[in-house]
């Protein structure tokens, strides 16, 4: 699945190149706006996600325990690709050529890694046990619960007090 944003709010796909919806569509399927990323990242059939490594995604990817491939495009997505590549080890890193294109070779191979390769093996295993530890930090007695529930209540008595 891919779902690609149409640079001019339209449903055609008339900016990719010649043909190429017509050589994909008994391959895959080819979306023009928008996607149930939720749904689609806990389907027990999704190997990989690649994503712009926006923060929200990343965490929803990792709860779902999908291993990702990581292009981030602006901003803080780089040092979040570089969190989840590196420091946790869940991602692949689509590498630029020299004019700071991510070649279709690259991706390809990217992919075939991610599914097939000892790295994804392992991105997987890893991703597992950080799935298995963000579940738990979302139970009832869990760390983030937790947490967000003494921000409600330092909230809830702050209001209080400022009322009077």
């Amino acid at each position: 699945m891919w779902v690609v944003k149409c640079p001019n709010d339209e449903s055609s796909f008339g900016f990719l190149p010649k043909g190429f919806v017509q050589r994909v569509k008994d391959r895959g399927l080819l979306l023009s706006s928008w996607a149930p990323q939720i749904e689609v990242l806990s389907h027990k059939s999704t190997g990989g996600f690649l994503t712009h490594c926006g923060w929200n995604s990343i965490l929803e990817s990792i709860s779902h325990a999908v291993p990702m491939i990581a292009w981030p495009l602006y901003a803080e997505q780089k040092i979040n690709a570089v969190i989840i590549g590196k420091g946790l080890k869940v991602a692949l890193t689509l590498k630029f050529n020299e004019d700071r294109i991510v070649e279709a070779d690259q991706i390809a191979d990217v992919v075939k890694e991610l599914l097939l390769g000892e790295s994804g093996s392992e991105i997987h295993n890893q991703m597992e046990d950080l799935s298995n530890f963000a579940q738990k930090a979302i139970t009832d007695n869990g760390n983030s619960t937790k947490a967000l529930k003494e921000v409600a209540n330092r909230w809830m008595s702050m209001s209080k007090t400022h009322a009077m």
